[in-house]
């Protein structure tokens, strides 16, 4: 099997939308053989209220041109995402028309000269239907990353594109974020929680990620942040996402993800799960599947490796299995106490603040 380097950016923004999610995933192995750490058996997850609709939706090419989104929310103005891709990358994220899109900036040195949709998921299933995101490509508008259905202060409900414009229940995803004002906060206040052993009580706001990658390049760019004292101006806001329910569970998968493998039973034969979980042959909207549950619960997990299989057209995939539930929950260790985030959200003010000082050391 071809291997899959995925995230699950919620509209990590990459937003949730994308199952925008807000974890990292990954891919299987050719043979199959490579088994994850055994995750904490997750437990029924609390089914969230379905929320309402919009119907008759015009789409053209994956984008609604009548969705308005209720009420207002974290995502009702411009707010810039830092992310790692080749280098560390401020997005901009904007809502349009009911549509969230992503567009590329250079405020930070060296940053990529492309949106990376490495992320995107060509197929998408749900419980009763299938739906394909071939037409999820850059628009005068930026990179449409999903829907916005509704908002209401920092819960938001979102859809997943789909190149037909589906909204429904199965492929929407309700998000929670946190807000935090650190106007009068220094650079060296956002990455003290890394200070190793001088940290304390000190929160999380900038992921392990970024600071991974600060570390790779040269550990004394960490060290030089940690001595900044530039403080944020008044009006700076940050904000991450702490909740990420998802209604239905969702497989997901790419024609790169096609197998050599004739049936489900030859790819469950030749796949190692991880201890604890045994094999479940579905149907999902008609389509034959096959995914690790927990032995003791009956219930899936969001594993970073491709262990489901999907039969589509005769031909035997390896796909990501999403549960319902809230998956950044799931997938905390249950030692964790702060939500390691995907990715940091920042107002203007607060981004051109670390920009600046993130430009002193890069």
């Amino acid at each position: 099997m071809k291997k899959l380097n995925k995230k699950i950016k919620l509209i990590s923004t990459s937003v949730v939308i994308s199952m925008a999610l807000s974890a990292c995933g990954g891919g299987s192995s050719n043979d199959g053989n490579s088994a994850a750490t055994n995750p904490t058996h997750p437990t029924t997850p609390t089914n969230p209220t379905t929320p309402t609709t919009p119907t008759n939706i015009e789409c053209v090419n994956g984008i609604p041109k009548n969705l308005k989104t209720t009420g207002s929310g974290f995502f009702s103005e411009e707010i810039f995402s830092l992310e790692r891709e080749s280098n560390l990358v401020f997005y901009s994220n904007t809502l349009h028309n009911g549509v969230i899109y992503q567009n590329l900036t250079h405020f930070l040195k060296n940053s990529p000269t492309s949106i990376s949709t490495d992320y995107i998921d060509q197929y998408r299933l749900t419980p009763s239907k299938l739906d394909t995101s071939f037409k999820q490509t850059l628009t005068s508008s930026g990179f449409p990353l999903g829907y916005v259905i509704s908002q209401n202060g920092n819960s938001t409900v979102l859809n997943q594109f789909s190149d037909e414009c589906t909204i429904q229940a199965e492929t929407q995803v309700k998000s929670h974020a946190i807000q935090i004002d650190i106007s009068g906060k220094t650079v060296a206040d956002l990455f003290k929680y890394y200070d190793y052993p001088n940290s304390g009580n000190a929160q999380r706001y900038i992921s392990s990620n970024i600071v991974n990658f600060l570390k790779y390049h040269d550990k004394k760019l960490l060290n030089s942040l940690l001595l900044d004292q530039t403080k944020f101006p008044a009006g700076s806001k940050i904000g991450y996402i702490d909740q990420t329910i998802l209604n239905a569970p969702n497989i997901t998968f790419n024609d790169s993800n096609l197998t050599n493998y004739k049936t489900i039973e030859e790819f469950i034969a030749n796949t190692k799960i991880p201890k604890g979980y045994v094999w479940k042959t579905d149907q999902f909207a008609g389509y034959q599947v096959a995914y690790p549950v927990s032995s003791s619960t009956g219930i899936g997990y969001p594993f970073t490796q491709n262990y489901t299989a999907v039969r589509l057209n005769g031909k035997i995939y390896s796909a990501a299995y999403f549960p319902a539930g809230d998956l950044i929950k799931m997938q905390m260790d249950p030692s964790e106490k702060n939500v390691d985030m995907s990715e940091t959200y920042f107002n203007k003010t607060a981004m051109m603040t670390l920009a600046n000082a993130l430009n002193k050391v890069l």
